[in-house]
């Protein structure tokens, strides 16, 4: 804690673990804090005050449920938050700072993904995640009247912010055809205005295309929701499967990776974006379902996302690639080995674990009980992890692959990457490795993610469009010479 007055710094909390501050009650005198235990979604909120007493424990110790922590209300009594405490989805409450005890507001069968409440204690508004699309709700504390909320642009917003007076709501919103911008709300007038103006700087908005939102059977019965863009024209069209990384997240209908599936579309690919088992926003039972299961119903989901596409009269059957970051990778790969009788076109690997028990033995040591319970422990499950790993199935990849990795990812190590690419070299098959010498875990340097993301395009429109050759202006290939990527200068152009 910095008090600012004093210029004093010192240390207020002495638990271990990995905790997370939320907010400053009224007076400032104490501070929620939520407890990350084994796995993401399991927390303990405890209370801590600026005078050295004992942190306060407000959550049963033996009940796994998640608590993400909101603001304080007004008087000091308790606090916002959102959780799925007894609950399928995530819901809106108020805590007792004494006793712990939760006071529901709004338990919809949707997860309550933010909240935020005006600084007089008057306004309250929070952020409902209908399938991937961001709803508005409000209510006034004082009356206790629920305040009518205008309707987004369909899409996703974060960023959930609410004026001092109660009177404006401000978030950051994105579509699919729009990139991210700040939208603000006027309470008084019901009226919607754009505070900023971000768009693309060649590309014509006008041609961009929405995506159907869709569900597909799984084999054991579930329905996997989905975004399916489908591109203009009559032919018969490729189309590039997307999976997201996490595997705790969700595809969302917002502008992604700067524009690329549009950039997939306008070159007459279509794109499809699952949210396969293990995804947010779905429940926890259905988020849970993939732990300790990499590879397995999560694999057999993506094998119907392929017999789902192949039944749409538009798509080319023959040209069904594969696109995903770290977890999203690795599916990639097992897509390509594990799946390899349904003849992918191309596949994109974005730091992708090859080797589930390498990957599990080089986590830092406070990530050892996340990786065990959300992967599995790399003693004791080694048999079962080297049997899901893409690695070991290497021999049956025979699609093009193209591999970015950065060489100082902490999360994903580089020899995840280096030794699938080794074994497919071995065999002659076309591989396309980017090492970036100076990132980690995901692209953070915008020359870097341009550079990346046009190669992919590239790489996936050569294979999907069906037509050969390529298209841009990336002036050489990798493919054959892995140790110019390695090179310390900077890499040319997510």
């Amino acid at each position: 804690m910095h008090d600012l007055p004093t210029d004093e710094v010192r240390r207020i909390y002495t638990g271990g673990g990995r905790v997370h501050p939320g907010h400053w009650s009224p007076d400032g005198s104490r501070l929620t804090l939520a407890e990350w235990r084994t796995t993401n979604s399991d927390h303990l909120v405890h209370l801590i005050t600026v005078d050295g007493a004992e942190p306060r424990s407000l959550t049963p110790y033996d009940d796994v449920a998640t608590y993400w922590l909101g603001p304080w209300l007004r008087d000091g009594s308790g606090f916002l938050v959102l959780s799925n405490v007894g609950r399928e989805f995530t819901g809106l409450a108020t805590m007792d700072a004494e006793s712990g005890a939760l006071t529901w507001l709004d338990t919809p069968d949707w997860d309550v993904e933010e909240v935020a409440l005006s600084a007089d204690g008057r306004v309250l508004v929070w952020n409902v995640n209908v399938d991937g699309f961001s709803q508005l709700r409000g209510r006034d504390l004082v009356s206790g009247v629920d305040i009518r909320m205008p309707e987004l642009p369909a899409g996703t917003g974060t960023g959930l912010t609410v004026s001092g007076d109660g009177r404006f709501v401000v978030l950051r919103l994105s579509t699919a055809t729009r990139p991210w911008n700040i939208l603000l709300i006027d309470l008084e007038l019901g009226e919607l205005r754009w505070l900023s103006n971000v768009r693309p700087v060649a590309a014509d908005p006008a041609t961009f295309r929405e995506p159907t939102l869709v569900r597909y059977p799984a084999q054991d019965g579930r329905q996997i929701p989905g975004y399916l863009y489908r591109p203009e024209g009559p032919e018969p069209a490729g189309v590039l499967i997307s999976i997201h990384g996490g595997p705790a997240w969700q595809e969302l209908p917002v502008y992604m990776h700067d524009g690329f599936y549009q950039y997939l579309l306008a070159h007459g690919i279509g794109v499809f974006a699952p949210n396969v088992r293990g995804s947010l926003g779905y429940g926890r039972t259905y988020s849970d379902l993939v732990n300790r299961d990499w590879g397995g119903g999560d694999l057999t989901d993506l094998a119907d996302a392929v017999a789902y596409l192949r039944a749409q009269e538009w798509i080319d059957p023959n040209r069904i690639g594969v696109m995903g970051a770290s977890y999203g990778g690795f599916a990639v790969l097992s897509c390509l080995s594990r799946l390899s009788e349904l003849n992918w076109a191309a596949g994109v690997d974005f730091y992708g674990p090859s080797n589930l028990v390498t990957l599990a033995k080089a986590s830092p040591p406070t990530w050892r009980s996340l990786v065990a319970a959300v992967i599995g422990d790399p003693e004791a499950d080694a048999d079962r992890l080297m049997a899901r790993s893409p690695v070991t199935h290497a021999d049956r990849i025979q699609a093009p692959l193209m591999v970015v990795q950065g060489a100082n990812d902490p999360r994903v190590p580089r020899q995840e990457s280096d030794q699938i690419v080794e074994r497919l070299r071995s065999r002659g098959v076309e591989v396309r490795y980017e090492v970036f010498p100076d990132e980690g875990h995901g692209l953070l340097r915008r020359d870097n993610q341009a550079r990346a993301f046009a190669d992919a395009g590239e790489f996936l429109i050569r294979h999907l469009r069906g037509r050969g050759g390529s298209v841009g202006q990336s002036g050489h290939s990798m493919d054959d010479h892995p140790e110019e990527n390695d090179s310390s200068s900077p890499l040319l152009g997510q």
